[in-house]
């Protein structure tokens, strides 16, 4: 998983040269954070990150919520 998204991360981050999202000091740790994902039912990450994760968590059934706002709604749909 890790380097799956290690490698999402690099390929959205030079597939597009006008995207306005600077590389941010925090992403190391958001990617290492990442490999709890396939191990949770719902993961918790900011709006970048959680974009990104979502495309990998289909696989593993895990609901990505990108603000805490979400988490309700997530919980009560897998009810």
């Amino acid at each position: 998983f890790h380097f799956y998204s290690l490698l999402k991360y690099i390929m959205d981050s030079v597939s597009n040269p006008q995207n306005s999202r600077k590389l941010s000091n925090s992403d190391h740790g958001d990617l290492m954070h990442g490999r709890y994902l396939p191990y949770v039912d719902i993961f918790r990450a900011d709006r970048y990150m959680g974009n990104l994760f979502t495309r990998i968590a289909k696989r593993y059934n895990t609901k990505v919520a990108t603000s805490f706002v979400q988490l309700p709604e997530i919980i009560e749909s897998m009810k």
